[in-house]
């Protein structure tokens, strides 16, 4: 069974099977690359989380397989998204504090 993580500033959350992948994360890069904007994303207990997608934000998708007895494998099956190879991120180092 394949279980993907979705780590978004911090929390992490188990994405309901149903989600297609790869249009979650053409809709966080589109809320990113727009500046901020609510992403939907559906748990594995069926609840509804909307979160606030900006360039700041780290995001990482976690995958790996649980077998029949309850064992992971992350070696194998392990992979990422981060918002920070899809774009470019602003500079902000000449902002004065």
């Amino acid at each position: 069974m394949q279980i993907v993580q979705a780590r978004i500033d911090g929390q992490t959350f188990v994405v309901a099977g149903g989600e297609d992948l790869d249009d979650v994360k053409g809709r966080i890069l589109e809320a990113a690359r727009a500046g901020a904007g609510f992403v939907d994303i559906e748990s594995v207990d069926g609840r509804r989380f909307s979160v606030l997608v900006t360039p700041a934000i780290p995001v990482r998708f976690e995958i790996f397989e649980i077998d029949d007895d309850g064992i992971t494998d992350l070696g194998q099956t392990f992979s990422s998204f981060d918002l920070a190879d899809q774009f470019e991120l602003f500079d902000y180092a000449d902002v004065e504090s």
